[in-house]
């Protein structure tokens, strides 16, 4: 939490006794400081009150001796938030579990009352000059201070559960008779996903590594090049929480903690001791996805604004890079449609048919064998109509004799551009193409291999194979293959 934020939440709620923040230290959360009675119990109001607080008021009401009003402060005060409610019932939940401090207390202890929940916190200084104890119900807060006025020690031992606890048990017993009994708001289940802070064993966790370099991913490794790997290793918690965000990104560097080398010295002779065997995960951070391994490139055509009249595109990209180009992506609205992987990289691009006519984002983008890469994004004007179906016959090949004991016989082929066809029709005719028989359809098809039935030809003889399709731009595109039937 830290000293200031603590003491701006002590301020909030009541204690007048902290205003030189120059006189405290880290022993703070230990109660390295002086309270007055008075201003503690008035805070630890805050809990049963979810998170809301008034002023503590000591007089509601002076009448004199004839019962005349001389004072009458009874109306409440306002109430202010200082703390959220769900905060405030995790206390709650924290001092009402008696199971929690039932191996020190045990299970029957005077922070317990037989007839209802109730919280309760104890509490001793050094040499026992001070004991406490503050405890409440949802409706009631009270508190005992026990020691000497001036400040001596009292007996040895003399703790805050053994001498202040058995005042405040008695004390709440009678002031909670004959009153309804109260319970206190559970607190909503926290998962945070982070098992240090999710009750469990932190003796595996995941940490997300560059796949280049075995080393600990940075804001510039590519996410492709990004995986999660497994570690087993005992750490103390500031390996897995930022304390300055404890449910956000564990800390890429956790050393810069001051407190980080002491606990994780002690937890490491820990688990040397325990003879735990562990794989270390990687301390350095990916040093091949650097600004200066990126690649540099100029794209020499096309240019900005360019009108392309033909499906196959012409390029020219100058790239080059400190690890060497590996390849360069060419992406038409965000689709890849082609790459050269060699030196020099010139050639010529296809625009498949699915790419309508008009403006288009055409993206460059080098990279090396580390996916370092440099991208250009440009606007050309494809002027250009669709182009033939690129179609591959596996079986049967052109003007091939298929018997017919074959039959049914399977039909297999391959589209060079599924993604550019809304409808894929084939049939087959003989010398009338007007008495075609269908042997299949399929619509938007995803992938390029297919294989269609024709279940029995009609006679003997030619007979041409057709694959119909229909383009997602709306243009039929056609192509024949003659085969035999003996």
């Amino acid at each position: 939490v830290g000293i200031d934020q603590f003491l701006d939440l002590a301020k909030k709620i009541g204690y007048s006794t902290f205003n030189d923040r120059s006189r405290f230290g880290l022993s703070l959360v230990l109660g390295g400081a002086d309270v007055r009675p008075f201003e503690h119990i008035s805070a630890f109001s805050v809990f049963p009150r979810e998170g809301m607080i008034r002023p503590a008021k000591a007089i509601l009401r002076v009448e004199d001796n004839s019962g005349k009003l001389l004072l009458d402060d009874s109306a409440p005060a306002p109430e202010k938030r200082v703390m959220s409610a769900e905060s405030a019932r995790e206390i709650n939940s924290i001092l009402s579990d008696n199971a929690a401090r039932a191996y020190i207390f045990g299970e029957t202890n005077y922070l317990t009352l037989p007839d209802r929940p109730v919280a309760a916190k104890t509490g001793t200084t050094n040499d026992w000059h001070d004991a406490w104890t503050i405890g409440y119900t949802p409706s009631l807060v009270a508190g005992v201070w026990v020691g000497n006025p001036l400040n001596e020690p009292m007996k040895n031992r003399a703790d805050g559960s053994k001498v202040a606890a058995p005042i405040w048990n008695e004390f709440m017993r009678s002031a909670l008779t004959g009153t309804p009994v109260e319970q206190f708001t559970a607190p909503q289940p926290v998962v945070t996903g982070k098992p240090v802070l999710d009750g469990q064993k932190n003796s595996s966790f995941t940490v997300k590594i560059d796949k280049a370099s075995g080393k600990l991913a940075t804001e510039m490794t590519p996410p492709d090049m990004i995986e999660e790997r497994s570690f087993s290793a005992p750490h103390d918690i500031l390996f897995f929480v930022n304390k300055d965000d404890p449910r956000g990104q564990a800390p890429t560097d956790p050393s810069t903690d001051p407190q980080y080398d002491l606990w994780e010295t002690a937890v490491a002779s820990w688990a040397s001791k325990q003879d735990i065997q562990t794989l270390p995960p990687p301390t350095e951070r990916d040093d091949v996805h650097l600004p200066e391994n990126l690649p540099t490139m100029t794209v020499v055509r096309p240019v900005q604004g360019d009108t392309i009249a033909s499906r196959q595109m012409y390029a020219t990209v100058q790239a080059q890079s400190r690890r060497g180009v590996r390849r360069v992506d060419f992406l038409l609205d965000n689709e890849a449609i082609g790459s050269f992987e060699s030196y020099p990289y010139d050639g010529t691009v296809t625009i498949p048919n699915r790419f309508s006519k008009g403006f288009h984002l055409l993206t460059i983008k080098a990279s090396d064998d580390a996916d370092n890469s440099v991208s250009k994004t440009l606007t050309i004007n494809l002027t250009a109509d669709p182009g033939p179906l690129g179609v591959q016959w596996v079986r049967p090949y052109s003007q091939e004799s298929i018997y017919a004991e074959q039959f049914p016989y399977s039909v297999i082929f391959k589209v060079d551009d599924p993604k550019s066809v809304s409808v894929l029709k084939l049939s087959v005719f003989g010398q009338d193409p007007t008495a075609a028989q269908m042997i299949g359809q399929i619509n938007d098809p995803l992938l390029p291999n297919f294989t269609m039935t024709w279940s029995k030809p009609l006679y003997t003889g030619r007979y041409t194979l057709r694959l119909q399709a229909t383009l997602k731009t709306g243009e039929v595109r056609t192509q024949d293959q003659a085969v035999y039937v003996q």
